[in-house]
């Protein structure tokens, strides 16, 4: 039977309504809770600093004006990579 609610569409709920109840059923499963919280974790207590060791290993440092002279510092290098894996004492490392 078709009512004048349906009809009007005030009967139907739009898909922007089933779309969030879907996407709030999922963030509130305690799986998937724990889930989130444990990969922000993850991401603040590995990730982070991951990227900024990454990032101070290809920029030149002030302490790195022994090595090398005349670079500024923030400046890009490979100098740290090469010195570890082809330098006098790679062998060593590996």
């Amino acid at each position: 039977m078709v009512t004048v609610e349906h009809v009007e569409g005030r009967g139907r709920r739009g898909p922007d309504g089933r779309h969030a109840r879907r996407v709030a059923r999922f963030f509130t499963a305690p799986e998937r809770l724990i889930a989130l919280v444990l990969a922000v974790v993850l991401g603040l207590l590995v990730i982070v600093p991951l990227f900024q060791l990454v990032r101070e290993t290809v920029t030149v440092q002030p302490y790195d004006a022994a090595y090398l002279p005349g670079r500024q510092p923030g400046e890009l290098t490979w100098f740290h990579y090469e010195r570890v894996f082809s330098g006098r004492m790679s062998w060593a490392l590996f």
